[in-house]
């Protein structure tokens, strides 16, 4: 599915070959030609989004002929401020945010644009995020829901039930559909299938999720993509109490231009989810499945408190506002600063040598918040894992489903798996590296009052 709200069918898994989903049959995808791509460019550029921005022209073209003349080349952030910005070669990138910038109001306004003036173009051109080089895909007129690339949509069954088997009740605790289905399931059987083998010896990890061991299902609460996407069209986040009363009525009447509130129809009628939330699912419910804890998946949009089950909450209030709810127990907070157009997590109560802020480097590294804390009213045991970007929160389900590294986090506490206190808050860094977070350490930590 493309950005702009047209369906393609087509999915893109990270930085591997694209596929074609039809019907559950995966295809190579046609490839639109150099030719009609620097076509579409310049009718992309003639257009009313862009007639009155130069700059947005310029960068469009030199991104599009540096993706058409070497396709597996990357483009990063000090070529491009060389190229078009006047950066010295020995600038340090860090030091000038006008590259990440640029490319943000651009990747909007192609958004836009394919969705209003060339909502008939054949070919659509987006920017992935976490990527600088364009991306060019051949859509079918006649689809017109409204999807984005990266973005699964959301097919969610009944409850999962308590598993006979590990094995066995992976397959049945992913929600995805179509071939999309084997490829999530196959990399994240590889990915966690070890370190949830009954066989291997796990305390960390035991001690980590005794919470969620308490007879009650687990409620994965995955992120709702087209409420960060919408927060972005209307320029500030939706506040929980809106989302769950008037969500999205009210905010629809509030858009004056027809063709942003088009847009902006366009992007609610669907429920979509990242691949980011489908992997960490895919491994949460196969280490749950060990302890025998039944995996209820559900979007944002449709989940309500209070629920007597245990809960787990997925991406950062953009995309979730339910994680707002913990507010006021959580020292680590997402915020997203609408001038710079820069997530960060906010540290509230600073201790020695820590920083006020953490401010995600676009496309290099981002944070990741991990808090284990209990429910409102102690019904059960909460699950938040939150970054500062998609990316960063995959890093979080790593975690969280890793022996070794939870048994570091107890190490840096100085305690034993036995004595390792119930509820505790992890800030995480996230080194990225094209849309994938690799590597990523333990920065800080609290122990919150309950």
């Amino acid at each position: 599915m493309d950005r702009t709200g047209v369906r393609c069918d087509r999915i893109a898994f990270g930085v591997g070959p694209r596929v074609i989903l039809k019907r559950g049959l995966v295809s190579a995808m046609s490839v639109p030609s150099a030719e009609l791509v620097s076509q579409l460019v310049e009718r992309i550029c003639a257009s009313s989004q862009f007639e009155k921005s130069p700059r947005s022209q310029e960068l469009l073209r030199y991104l599009s002929d540096c993706s058409l003349k070497d396709p597996a080349a990357s483009i990063t952030e000090h070529q491009v401020g060389v190229a078009l910005f006047g950066w010295r070669q020995d600038l340090d990138p860090g030091s000038d945010t006008i590259v990440r910038v640029q490319v943000s109001q651009l990747r909007k306004k192609l958004e836009h644009y394919f969705v209003t003036d060339g909502r008939d173009e054949p070919t659509v051109i987006h920017i992935p995020r976490g990527s600088y080089a364009p991306a060019f895909d051949l859509r079918e007129h006649a689809l017109q829901e409204a999807e984005s690339p990266h973005i699964l949509p959301l097919v969610l069954p009944g409850p999962v039930p308590v598993p006979a088997a590990p094995r066995r009740s992976f397959l049945s605790a992913v929600i995805l559909s179509s071939a999309a289905t084997a490829l999530v399931v196959s990399a994240a059987f590889l990915i966690y299938g070890r370190a949830t083998a009954d066989h291997v010896a796990t305390p960390a990890l035991d001690r980590f999720w005794s919470g969620f061991r308490n007879g009650r299902a687990a409620e994965v609460v995955v992120t709702d993509a087209n409420l960060a996407m919408f927060s972005d069209v209307v320029g500030h986040m939706i506040s929980l109490n809106d989302y769950r009363t008037g969500y999205p009525r009210e905010q629809l009447d509030g858009i004056q231009d027809s063709q942003t509130r088009r847009f902006a129809e366009a992007m609610v009628r669907t429920h979509n989810t990242g691949m980011q939330d489908a992997s960490t699912l895919a491994g949460l419910s196969l280490l749950l499945s060990r302890y025998r804890v039944a995996v209820n998946a559900i979007s944002a949009r449709d989940f309500r408190m209070p629920q007597p089950d245990n809960l787990v909450l997925l991406g950062h209030p953009k995309g979730n506002p339910w994680i707002r709810l913990f507010d006021d127990r959580l020292n680590f907070r997402y915020d997203y600063d609408w001038q710079a157009q820069t997530d960060k997590i906010v540290n509230q109560a600073p201790h020695s040598g820590e920083q006020a802020s953490y401010t995600a480097d676009f496309g290099k590294e981002g944070y990741c918040v991990v808090a284990c804390l209990p429910k409102p009213m102690h019904q059960g045991t909460a699950l938040l894992i939150y970054g500062s970007d998609l990316s960063s929160l995959e890093a979080g389900g790593h975690f969280v489903c890793d022996e070794n590294s939870i048994a570091q986090l107890y190490k840096r506490l100085g305690v034993t798996p036995g004595k390792a206190p119930p509820y505790l808050e992890v800030l995480l860094k996230t080194k990225l590296l094209e849309n994938l977070a690799p590597e990523f350490e333990i920065i800080a930590h609290r122990i919150p009052k309950v």
